[in-house]
């Protein structure tokens, strides 16, 4: 049986929240079209939705049946 993997939800918000403001800072400085798209909208998107998790996952176990 699989085992649930539980991890902070602190630490996840950090590395989330780290990872898009970095890839914004770096995408200020990109002087090519491919780096700035893939920092702004790869990068800061996968931080944005990391972010964008932990409330869902805390509602999904707050209300199981709904």
């Amino acid at each position: 049986m699989l085992q649930k993997l539980k991890w902070n939800p602190k630490i996840i918000l950090c590395l989330g929240g780290c990872s898009a403001l970095s890839a914004l800072f770096f995408a200020s400085f990109a002087e090519e079209l491919w780096l700035f798209m893939t920092l702004y909208g790869a990068v800061n998107g996968i931080g944005c939705g990391m972010c964008y998790m932990v409330p869902l996952v805390c509602s999904w176990e707050y209300f199981p049946n709904n």
